[in-house]
C-alpha cells in the first residue's frame, strides 16, 4: 500500500467525488503530508465529464 498519489481536491468540488472507500482511507493514513478533509488518492479518482475543470493541488512532499 502507497499513498504518492495524495492529492487536494479543490473545496469548491470536493463534494462532486464519490464517498472515500473504506482501502483509500487506510491508505490516507501513510501520507507524507499533512491529510486534509479534502485529501484524496489520484489514483482512486475516476474521471468523468461530470469531473471536467477539475482542480487538484499536489502535496509538497509525496516520499
Amino acid at each position: 500500500m502507497c499513498a504518492t498519489c495524495h492529492v487536494y481536491v479543490d473545496d469548491s468540488r470536493s463534494g462532486d467525488l464519490p464517498e472515500i472507500r473504506p482501502v483509500e482511507e487506510e491508505m490516507l493514513g501513510s501520507t507524507a503530508c499533512e491529510r486534509k478533509a479534502t485529501s484524496r488518492l489520484s489514483c482512486q479518482i475516476v474521471m468523468t465529464e461530470e469531473l471536467e475543470g477539475l482542480i487538484l493541488e499536489l502535496p509538497e512532499t509525496q516520499i
